[in-house]
Formats: C-alpha cells, sequence, structure tokens
C-alpha cells in the first residue's frame, strides 16, 4: 500500500494535486490511497509519528502559511520517516538549491507555473513505486 501525503495551502492547487493523484492509482491500478491532504504541518507530523514505516510519498509546499515552512517539515519527516519519498512542489525556483542544505534527500523539486506538473508527478511517483 502506497500512501500520498499532501501539505499545500493553495486550495486550488492542492485540489489538482489530489485529482493528479486520484488518476495515477486508477491508470496504474496500484494498491494506494491518499492519507492526508492538509494546510497543517502539525497534521503531517501527527500522521508520520505514527505511520513512519510505511511506504509514504510527501507532496509538500515550501511556501506554508503555518509555523514551519516545506523545508523545516521535510526535515522533521525524516526524523520518523528515513525511506519517504519527498517531493517539494513550490512557485519559488530560488528556493531548489536550499533543499540540499536541509539534507532531506527529496526526491524532485516541481515548480508550480510549469506546463508539465502532472507528468513531473507522475514520473516521480513511478520513480519511488518502482
Amino acid at each position: 500500500m502506497t500512501n500520498f501525503v499532501i501539505c499545500e495551502d493553495d486550495n486550488r492547487f492542492r485540489k489538482k494535486i489530489l485529482d493528479y493523484i486520484n488518476n495515477y492509482i486508477d491508470m496504474q491500478k496500484l494498491e494506494g490511497k491518499i492519507t492526508v491532504e492538509t494546510i497543517l504541518c502539525k497534521e503531517v507530523l501527527e500522521y508520520v509519528k505514527k505511520n513512519g514505516t510505511n511506504k509514504n510519498i510527501y507532496i509538500l509546499d515550501i511556501d506554508l502559511n503555518d509555523n514551519m515552512n516545506g523545508l523545516q517539515l521535510a526535515k522533521r519527516i525524516r526524523k520518523y520517516d528515513i525511506y519517504g519519498y519527498i517531493i517539494f512542489v513550490t512557485n519559488h525556483i530560488e528556493l531548489s538549491l536550499t533543499t540540499h542544505k536541509y539534507k532531506v534527500r527529496a526526491l524532485d523539486f516541481i515548480v508550480k507555473n510549469v506546463d508539465d506538473i502532472k507528468s513531473r508527478l507522475y514520473e516521480a511517483f513511478n520513480v519511488a513505486i518502482d
């Protein structure tokens, strides 16, 4: 079972990611589900503390309107889930190199305003699920 965890504060974009994941699960006939879909980092952390040993794919925005940003959240996720796949999706292309400073081993860094978000997500999912 593959679990998808989304932390995105833009409601429209979060819905778009949900649709992409659900389509991917259907297309691949994947045994998977969206286990967390939130704007709050604490909900992600509550999930990962209990489920860090599951097969998890985290889709995180970097600029969150919360008490931490997506990079800090990813660092905290790694304390409980060293094997989970982290995909950053953000408008802030200038932060792409910053992800390496946090040492969170991100699978991908996708800029929101590009045309191929769906295909980039699917490529990352294929790597994570393979």
